[in-house]
């Protein structure tokens, strides 16, 4: 499930404005290092939870890794995605991008990514689940090896009809690589 937040956020993440994408300078984009500030839950839009999750952020050779663990005692169905990208830029916050998905299992990229990297294949969820993800790894499968400098917030809330199953923000920086 980790995998699947952090490839909706990367995907997300993929298509900035236009302005943003036509201002590459060598001084704001290209080869860089991501490192994680900030990893963790945060209060989803609806009021009741559908799950009990825990989630931390490990360092493990220049790694870094989201280890998640879900518990869902009934069964959940996975309806909707919410993706928020923020820019952070001397202590001010810009949406960059706000996306809504409704039905990911339907969607074509995505019900790939839940199948493949989760085995999620009927969008239900129920037990328990455990995923660890290198961040580092996908932040470089996913946004290739050159990127937009700076640091950037993703807030991700996964819902059922039922309440929130998750709710997650990532806070990467992306530095220009020596």
């Amino acid at each position: 499930m980790a995998s699947f937040y952090l490839s909706i956020l990367f995907i997300s993440c993929c298509t900035f404005s236009v302005r943003e994408i036509f201002a590459k300078k060598t001084d704001n984009y290209g080869p860089y290092v991501a490192k994680w500030k900030d990893y963790g839950t945060c209060k989803g839009p609806k009021p009741v939870n559908s799950s009990s999750y825990s989630t931390c952020l490990l360092v493990e050779k220049n790694s870094y890794i989201g280890i998640m663990n879900f518990t869902f005692n009934t069964s959940v169905a996975l309806e909707q995605v919410r993706i928020k990208v923020y820019s952070i830029k001397a202590d001010s916050k810009t949406l960059l991008w706000n996306h809504r998905m409704d039905k990911p299992c339907q969607h074509i990229v995505m019900a790939e990514i839940l199948k493949s990297m989760f085995g999620i294949n009927d969008c239900i969820l129920k037990g328990s689940y455990y995923w660890r993800i290198d961040f580092t790894d996908c932040t470089y499968k996913y946004l290739g090896t050159s990127f937009f400098y700076g640091e950037y917030v993703f807030k991700l809330a996964v819902m059922s009809k039922k309440g929130n199953i998750a709710c997650l923000f990532y806070n990467p920086v992306f530095m220009k690589k020596d």
